[in-house]
């Protein structure tokens, strides 16, 4: 299933939030490892909790230009 495709039938903008850590993924098997990174790179932007996680997130996207941005957790 395309999580992605199937959200844009009510959205234009489609994000992925990383919630947890941002390695969190790798400890996946590798066939959902790559449908995470495949979302990732198929969403509009990515949302992460932490600054110092923006680079990290980047550095997975097909295109350095997608908006990746921190939204401070309250916890």
């Amino acid at each position: 299933m395309d999580i992605i495709k199937e959200a844009r039938v009510w959205a234009k903008k489609v994000w992925f939030l990383q919630e947890g850590p941002s390695w969190a993924f790798q400890d996946f098997t590798i066939r959902s490892q790559l449908n995470h990174i495949q979302c990732m790179n198929d969403a509009d932007g990515v949302i992460c909790h932490n600054s110092s996680d923006v680079s990290y997130m980047k550095s997975l996207l097909k295109d350095d230009s997608k908006p990746v941005f921190a939204m401070k957790s309250v916890m």
